[in-house]
């Protein structure tokens, strides 16, 4: 959710004003919050408080606000959007003021800080020195806040914000293929408790690909799961087969956001291994993705990392990643009984992959006996 002034349906206007809108909201934000929390949830706003829309009352009021060379001269408009000044510091305490008041008076749990445009001229160190002091003192008056960076794809995620927010989105693209690059090179970095993923819709709006809800929900498993994806749209089949994965993120979290992230070489660069490992090298879950299609059928023997050389393992696939989708008609023996071998086995040797289509992905657990 966005702030917005009389009426506002969309993101041409409002963006600044940070007043619970009561046409569309006539009962004020309480009924939804308490509905919301409810189901069990925490609440959150979408914000974007460096930016304006010139229809806006704020605009409107102070154009003078609006971070340009001159009033004669306003940067190009992004998505309606121009920058608010927040090293004005009327501007600032303006932003902090209305902020402020949202979440003293709704309790609000976590704010999505959006950023949808550049910053140009001399300006922009200024205005990220202010945005800097703005999560500072939110997060001083309200210490249970979380924030996460949204960013257009990194726009602000730099060591700056990364010292003052929970977690970043790594990209505004949720095209599951495309978020396997995006978060295996942003894990160099970040560990994946902190990089914001969702499940999307079955068409990805960025780039018109169609992946199965395995491979979406898969790729989003291992980092901050969510669900962008109008679930009115989706069949009955559809929404309890995403319960089930939501199901096992819940289980596995504690190991996934704990553990040791491991990257499995492999001779095929159409296959990738990646997994987390615990701290104790107890338990571990691996993910084999299936990136585009093999140069090679059947697929090879694949290694997995990070195990106790010594320590005997239990491996076998992990439900609902379970499902094998692939030209392959005949089952592999261990994938359907499961095998023991030792940890040196298992990353030194490896065990026969399934053959899988491009953009599939399947799921292993590996428990020390």
């Amino acid at each position: 959710m966005t702030g917005g002034s009389g009426g506002r349906r969309d993101d041409h206007a409002g963006l600044g004003d940070w007043y619970v809108d009561a046409e569309v909201w006539p009962d004020g934000l309480r009924p939804l919050i308490e509905t919301v929390r409810g189901l069990g949830m925490q609440f959150g706003l979408w914000v974007e408080p460096e930016m304006i829309n010139p229809d806006s009352g704020l605009a409107r009021a102070h154009p003078d606000w609006v971070l340009a060379a001159s009033p004669s001269r306003l940067p190009p408009a992004s998505r309606h959007q121009q920058v608010l000044d927040l090293a004005r510091p009327e501007a600032y305490a303006y932003v902090l003021a209305r902020l402020d008041t949202l979440l003293r008076e709704h309790g609000i749990d976590y704010l999505k800080w959006d950023h949808n445009r550049d910053l140009v001229d001399a300006a922009a160190h200024h205005q990220t020195a202010a945005a800097y002091r703005l999560m500072d003192e939110l997060r001083a008056r309200h210490p249970q806040l979380e924030i996460e960076s949204c960013a257009s794809g990194g726009a602000r995620v730099d060591l700056g914000v990364l010292e003052r927010t929970d977690r970043v989105w790594t990209s505004d693209c949720i095209d599951a293929l495309e978020r396997q690059r995006i978060q295996r090179w942003t894990g160099l970095l970040l560990p994946p408790e902190l990089l914001g993923a969702h499940v999307g819709a079955p068409i990805a709006h960025t780039t018109g690909r169609r992946h199965t809800l395995d491979f979406r929900a898969g790729t989003a498993l291992f980092c901050h799961f969510g669900i962008e994806w109008d679930l009115t749209s989706a069949s009955a089949a559809e929404r309890a087969r995403l319960a089930e994965w939501v199901a096992l993120h819940r289980t596995l979290r504690p190991l996934l956001h704990s553990g040791t992230v491991v990257h499995g070489d492999h001779p095929d660069s159409a296959l990738w291994v990646h997994g987390v490992v615990a701290g104790d090298a107890g338990r571990a879950v691996f993910a084999l993705v299936q990136m585009a299609t093999s140069v090679q059928s059947p697929a090879g023997r694949v290694r997995l990392p990070g195990l106790a050389p010594d320590a005997d393992y239990r491996l076998s696939p992990l439900a609902p990643g379970d499902r094998p989708e692939g030209p392959v008609t005949s089952a592999l023996p261990w994938w359907e009984r499961g095998v023991t071998l030792p940890g040196r086995v298992l990353a030194e040797v490896g065990v026969q992959a399934p053959t899988l289509f491009p953009e599939r992905l399947v799921l292993l657990e590996a428990v020390r006996l």
